[in-house]
């Protein structure tokens, strides 16, 4: 238990014609400050957090009152760190004024998270209390180590391998490699998957990976033909298209024992009445494989346009406009706007699977 002695000290004030010193008051003291003491969690105790229990309490923190020799509102703060930073990156867990407070799975999981601890493995942490009146120095109870082993937030992904990476710019063909192309859903926990991939084979094959690094648990199409649109992981085949060509590659995993999968080929351009041939036809984009972008220079007037893929307003995937955020495309979305006249290189890049993006560079 640590004890901390506090001197306050209060200055006498000076008035205008005052010539007694009966009024410098003696300097109060305060002494022995005692910091809280932690008593729940044991040290040791040992947490493994999933995306199932998030919203569960993990832990209720409880604690000894803190003594600062006087009556004053106490603010306790319950703080995470690694074990040895010292707390130089301490996160809060929670705070309040009461001897206890509980802290949600989802909380201790961020807060791992924030402090840079890998998804899927036990590290240790140190927490404490931390105990502060006003504006004052709080005080600190002595650490304990726990142990958290935290989920990943990360909205999860796929990768795809085939026999169209070397031509499409991707690596070495049915290589597991960093370079692999990805087909990801939009957050965490969600199952439906998506992304854009050049397959640039006359007869392009390809299979999907939970991980960049080898063939275990591949998912493959359930039928010979390798084109079913169900996905499977034993005895499945090669997925097959029927011709190169970029892809929008979707699979959704919602239900495990149906597993689907579709393909579109898509060949962009941009429309609208700030284009050259208006809202009547588009002006069709080139993609360039090594930058994995669409993109034309084009002559552009202070109007609005949209993206748009196979000449095509029937399905909403074939056109893109207004996203969340600026610069962010979003499929059916609002039309775009271009604001000065003048020659535009514009590039739309739909490498990033739900982060599709495009930019109006003047040239």
């Amino acid at each position: 238990m640590k004890k901390i002695f506090l001197t306050l000290a209060i200055l006498s004030t000076l008035f205008i014609g005052c010539t007694s010193d009966d009024n410098i008051e003696d300097r109060p003291i305060f002494e022995l400050a005692e910091a809280p003491v932690l008593t729940a969690p044991e040290a040791g105790t040992s947490y493994v957090f999933t995306f199932e229990t998030k919203d569960l309490l993990a832990e209720r923190f409880t604690f000894t009152d803190a003594d600062f020799n006087f009556d004053a509102a106490t603010n306790y703060i319950v703080q995470v760190d690694t074990e040895g930073n010292e707390f130089a990156s301490a996160q809060e867990l929670g705070s309040g004024s009461s001897l206890q407070i509980p802290v949600s799975v989802d909380s201790f999981n961020n807060a791992a998270l924030a402090l840079g601890l890998a998804p899927g493995e036990p590290s240790n942490v140190e927490v404490r209390i931390a105990a502060n009146v006003g504006a004052g120095e709080p005080q600190y109870s002595e650490s304990r180590i726990v142990v958290i082993t935290p989920f990943t937030t990360e909205a999860p992904k796929f990768f795809i391998i085939g026999n169209f990476l070397s031509a499409g710019g991707y690596g070495d063909d049915w290589t597991p490699a960093d370079t692999l192309p990805t087909i990801e859903a939009a957050e965490f926990g969600a199952t439906a998957f998506q992304g854009y991939i050049f397959l640039n084979n006359a007869s392009p094959e390809f299979k999907v990976l939970p991980t960049n690094t080898s063939f275990e648990g591949d998912y493959g199409d359930a039928d010979g033909s390798g084109s079913s649109g169900v996905l499977v992981q034993e005895g499945e085949s090669n997925m097959r298209v029927s011709e190169a060509g970029y892809y929008k590659i979707d699979a959704d995993f919602t239900d495990p024992e149906n597993i689907t999968w579709t393909s579109r080929k898509q060949v962009w351009g941009i429309i609208g009445a700030a284009t050259p041939t208006g809202w009547d036809s588009d002006t069709d984009l080139t993609y360039d494989a090594a930058a994995q972008t669409w993109s034309i220079v084009v002559d552009l007037t202070v109007d609005e346009f949209k993206f748009r893929a196979n000449d095509n307003w029937d399905d909403p995937q074939d056109n893109l406009g207004t996203g969340a955020e600026d610069g962010q495309l979003g499929f059916n979305g609002g039309n775009l706007s271009v604001d000065t006249a003048g020659t535009y290189l514009v590039t739309l890049d739909l490498s990033n699977p739900n982060n599709y993006t495009y930019t109006l560079t003047p040239q």
